[in-house]
C-alpha cells in the first residue's frame, strides 16, 4: 500500500485525512467490464464513484492542475474515444478558481478533437453544501443533469495521439490484476 485515506462525512475540516502516504493516487480508475465512456474528473474518489458506474474515469490532482491531462487524453484516443464526460464540483458556480481551472482542462480536451459533455448538480448543491462532487452526489442517491455539449475544435491533430509507452491501452485487465494483489496483500 503506497497510501491509505480515510474520509471524514462530519468535519469542519478536511473530510479526507492521510493515515499512510502523502501522495494521492491520481490517475485511472476503471471499470470491471466494457466502459461505457470516458470521464475527467477532480480527485479519485469521484473518479472511482464513476468506475463503478462503468465509466474509465481519469483523476486530475487538482481542478487547476493539468498534471496528465495530455497524456490521458492520448490514451483515451488511442482506444477509440471520442467523447469525454466532464464533472466538474460543484463549487465552479461559487469559486472562480475552480471554474477557471475547468474551463482550461475542458478546452484542452476540445483542442484535442474530443466533444466534452459538461455535467452539472449545482441546484443540488445550492440546497446542500455537502453535495460538493460526483461522489457525494451519487452518494446521497442523486443524479446529475447534462449542462452542455461542447463541440470539438481539433486545434491539435488527432494524429498527434499515437500509442506511446506512456499512452497504454485502457482495459479492465489492470484493475482486476490490482484487486486481485490487494486482495493477497490483505490475507498476508
Amino acid at each position: 500500500i503506497v497510501a491509505l485515506q480515510t474520509r471524514q462525512d462530519e468535519t469542519a475540516n478536511s473530510k479526507y485525512r492521510w493515515l499512510k502516504g502523502t501522495t494521492p493516487p491520481i490517475g485511472w480508475h476503471r471499470p470491471e467490464g466494457e466502459p461505457v465512456g470516458a470521464a475527467i474528473v477532480e480527485g479519485w474518489p469521484k473518479a472511482q464513484a464513476l468506475a463503478q458506474r462503468g465509466y474509465v474515469a481519469r483523476a486530475l490532482p487538482g481542478c487547476a492542475a493539468s498534471s496528465g491531462l495530455l497524456e490521458a487524453l492520448k490514451a483515451l484516443a488511442a482506444d477509440g474515444f471520442q467523447a469525454i464526460d466532464a464533472y466538474p464540483d460543484a463549487d465552479r458556480t461559487t469559486n472562480s478558481s475552480v471554474k477557471k481551472g475547468w474551463e482550461a482542462n475542458i478546452e484542452r480536451c476540445r483542442q484535442c478533437g474530443f466533444t466534452v459533455q459538461v455535467f452539472d448538480w449545482s441546484e443540488h448543491y445550492q440546497a446542500n453544501q455537502k453535495l460538493k462532487g460526483i461522489d457525494d452526489l451519487f452518494k446521497a442517491g442523486l443524479k446529475p443533469e447534462l449542462k452542455e455539449t461542447l463541440a470539438p475544435l481539433a486545434t491539435l491533430k488527432r494524429a498527434e495521439f499515437t500509442r506511446t509507452e506512456e499512452a497504454p491501452r485502457i482495459s479492465a485487465a489492470p484493475l482486476k490484476d490490482e484487486r486481485a494483489r490487494l486482495k493477497d496483500f490483505l490475507r498476508g
